[in-house]
């Protein structure tokens, strides 16, 4: 099985389905949204530096990982999503265990992800890949105005503050690279929302307004969250390191131990050759 041309056709398929099916009630979880994802997953992917087949199927998950949005209501996507992948793999002539293995990384990416080997644990990463990014007040405006178009509400910043604090706050990275990568931009971009969050309560109280309590809310005055310290993630990056520089001074290793044998090889030859030669020919001996 080609497997790099099979996760080719994927990606094809499922820009051409894009682009069929164009959706304005999903600025979110569009065309743009799935590269992404796809992106993320090829980054992570490389780090671990999968095989073929590992590769393909990270890459097919994330493909078609929200495709259960067009196919029918948000709650159960996964299963659509998984279901419509299954059935491309298996006209595209795919295993029934490497299908079986795209549909588990794709139902792991349901809330609250609960991925059960790496491959799965790289395509949850790569789907909430943003939130230790730059990019990510912008890609949860988009969420909140996605999720009011399709519910045909309008959702209060407040709440949606509140709710978008709760998910940041149970949120965890499964990988090591994305913990080391990420967690630092995401504590912060979390560290944002918490700020505003108090100058809104801050503003309700001056103006009088009645404000709105959360969990979030009340134990935040009796125990005040610590900021993250950094030097978790600095022994996380140094052990990720040392484990790669390990990886490739054994592969140093390895293929030096190969040109040793090959060159023992070559000289065990050369002085066979040379010996019978000088049984025929005296002037290549030197006699003192």
């Amino acid at each position: 099985m080609d497997y790099p041309l099979l996760s080719k056709k994927a990606r094809q398929y499922i820009s051409h389905y894009f682009e069929k099916h164009v959706h304005r009630q999903f600025p979110y979880h569009n065309k743009l949204h799935t590269e992404n994802v796809v992106a993320a997953v090829t980054q992570i992917a490389n780090h671990y530096q999968l095989n073929e087949h590992d590769f393909f199927v990270v890459v097919t998950a994330a493909c078609f990982h929200d495709m259960g949005y067009y196919l029918g209501d948000a709650q159960g996507h996964e299963e659509k999503g998984a279901a419509m992948a299954a059935e491309f793999l298996k006209d595209a002539g795919a295993d029934e265990a490497s299908i079986q293995q795209v549909k588990g990384c794709i139902i792991a990416t349901q809330m609250p992800q609960k991925p059960n080997n790496l491959l799965e644990q790289i395509v949850c990463d790569g789907d909430l890949f943003h939130f230790g990014t730059d990019n990510f007040e912008k890609l949860n405006k988009l969420m909140r105005r996605e999720t009011a178009e399709r519910k045909g509400i309008e959702i209060d910043k407040k709440e949606w503050r509140r709710g978008t604090i709760a998910l940041l706050q149970s949120h965890h990275y499964h990988t090591d690279y994305c913990r080391t990568l990420l967690n630092q931009k995401k504590a912060e971009n979390l560290e944002k929302l918490v700020n505003k969050q108090k100058e809104a309560l801050s503003a309700d109280k001056t103006q009088g307004l009645p404000v709105l309590t959360s969990p979030i809310q009340e134990k935040e005055p009796a125990k005040p969250k610590k900021p993250e310290r950094p030097v978790r993630g600095i022994e996380t990056m140094f052990r990720v390191a040392s484990t790669n520089h390990q990886r490739l001074s054994d592969m140093a290793d390895s293929k030096a131990h190969i040109m040793i044998s090959v060159n023992s090889i070559i000289l065990s030859i050369v002085i066979g050759l040379m010996a019978r030669k000088l049984e025929t020919s005296q002037n290549l001996l030197f006699l003192r």
